[in-house]
């Protein structure tokens, strides 16, 4: 190891979440029930640090070759020295969701 691109080192752990769902029935009638519900989102605490994904990057310090109006172009590039390391991290927030399901 101890190269510059790691294999699979733009890849990132997976995501750990818990959901969970409390359901009563609070009215029947004819044709019609009523429930109340209650979700939980998110249950568990986990981050995720996103990976910088970027093998090369757009050189600025040369121009973009254009081969004529319809000719290829060609456009300089640099290896991403930060190439596999974090660039940020997310942290989704909990969610409490409560709501009336009417069912005909």
């Amino acid at each position: 190891m101890g190269g510059f691109a790691e294999r699979n080192s733009c890849r990132t752990d997976g995501i750990h979440s818990l959901e969970a769902r409390l359901a009563f029935g609070v009215a029947r009638g004819s044709g019609f029930t009523a429930e109340l519900f209650v979700d939980g989102l998110n249950l568990l605490a986990s981050s995720v640090d996103f990976p910088d994904r970027a093998l090369y990057l757009v050189d600025p310090s040369r121009e973009v070759i254009r081969a004529g109006a319809a000719g290829p172009v060609t456009v300089p590039l640099v290896v991403n020295e930060n190439f596999g390391n974090p660039i940020g991290r997310w942290q989704p927030g909990r969610v409490l969701r409560v709501g009336l399901r009417l069912n005909h």
